[in-house]
């Protein structure tokens, strides 16, 4: 017996599994969920909070450049124009 593993997603509570090409129509398969469970940063227990890794962060940080954020009230400009041309093409069409 071959087994073969097969890899698939969950969408809207349903899992989409591709089947390989050299199983035929009709075929019975048994799928076993195992849910991946891939290790994602540290936990809290592996945290260093000792001085020389406070300092470290601390260099770290200052290598860091600024967040450079649009000019104020841009967005809100922007989104207003958005929503009047949304507007305009829903009344008039594409083309005034």
């Amino acid at each position: 017996m071959i087994m073969n593993v097969i890899r698939a997603i969950v969408h809207d509570g349903r899992i989409d599994v591709p089947a390989p090409s050299n199983l035929p129509d009709g075929s019975e398969v048994l799928v076993e969920l195992s849910p991946i469970q891939e290790k994602l940063g540290l936990d809290e227990s592996e945290w260093r909070d000792d001085p020389e890794a406070i300092a470290e962060w601390i260099a770290w940080l200052a290598t860091l450049e600024p967040i450079d954020f649009a000019e104020p009230g841009g967005f809100d400009e922007e989104f207003k124009r958005f929503n009047i041309e949304a507007v305009r093409k829903q009344m008039y069409g594409e083309h005034p």
